[in-house]
């Protein structure tokens, strides 16, 4: 994110510099390009980046405590088949009982005709089934509870499963929807950039025709005004020479009770067109 942030900041500067200085060389009607628009979709995209990483963090927190969890089933599983095993073993023994005291009695009966014994032995020996009886109903009872707290715990560990299996899935959806509307985002971004640059260079361009238009009109009119001036002036100039000359021809004795001759006329328009040759080179320069 902050090399992001870095490469819009650098790129704002860089084009507000080029507009400063289109803006000097053209005048005060240049248009400039906004940046607001991309940094702005920069900074969106920056923040979805973190948002993706902060999914995956929540994501791989679930699965580690998912993983505690089996790890603490797995221990109580075993704790009570252990439970069970002992319980087991217990009844073995009082049915190793019972069958030894059946066998006793058998053997007192070869032997001898002791119906008082035998009679007192069989009340024990009933109540020892109802114990044993018992014994097994309540080892049932707890083998069925156990069974259901098994069978409740793979229902609930398979739950869990299929929720964080589905929300791995929409995970996944979310980022590849949101990465590539942020890509359809991006394109009609630059899209609409590049269409603004073109619209802009060509106002520029019209911008800068009609200065220079508005440049050589002004500079023409003022050539045309400096080039009446100077024709003005050199028409005055000719006028004034012209009449120096008639009064210096006509304060020469000689001269001033003759009329001009053939060769004065020459002399006379010779120099004018002297002196019209000169003007023309200064027009021309």
């Amino acid at each position: 994110m902050a090399l992001i942030q870095n490469f819009s900041n650098q790129k704002t500067e860089n084009q507000l510099d080029t507009s400063t200085q289109k803006t000097e060389k053209q005048g005060a009607k240049m248009v400039t390009i906004p940046q607001a628009e991309s940094e702005k979709f920069l900074i969106a995209l920056a923040e979805t980046l973190d948002d993706v990483q902060d999914l995956k963090e929540i994501a791989n927190s679930l699965i580690t405590s998912k993983n505690i969890e089996l790890e603490h089933f797995r221990d109580d599983t075993i704790t009570k088949f252990n439970a069970l095993i002992e319980l087991t073993t217990d009844l073995k023994k009082k049915l190793d009982t019972a069958e030894s005291y059946e066998n006793y009695l058998e053997e007192r009966v070869k032997n001898a005709n002791l119906s008082a014994e035998v009679a007192a032995l069989e009340i024990q020996l009933q109540k020892e089934k109802a114990e044993i009886s018992i014994f097994i109903q309540m080892m049932t009872k707890s083998m069925d509870t156990c069974t259901s707290e098994i069978h409740a715990k793979i229902t609930e560990l398979k739950s869990a499963d299929e929720i964080i299996k589905n929300s791995i899935k929409e995970f996944k959806d979310e980022t590849e929807k949101a990465s590539t509307n942020y890509m359809n985002e991006a394109e009609k971004k630059i899209a609409e950039v590049s269409t603004t640059l073109l619209a802009n260079s060509k106002n520029e361009y019209e911008i800068l025709k009609t200065q220079s238009s508005d440049m050589i009109k002004a500079y023409t009119e003022k050539c045309q005004a400096h080039l009446e001036t100077i024709k003005k002036q050199s028409i005055d100039f000719l006028k004034q020479c012209a009449a120096e000359n008639k009064k210096l021809i006509e304060s020469v004795p000689g001269v001033k009770s003759k009329k001009l001759s053939v060769k004065d006329m020459i002399i006379y328009g010779m120099s004018v067109a002297s002196i019209a040759s000169m003007v023309v080179q200064i027009f021309v320069r």
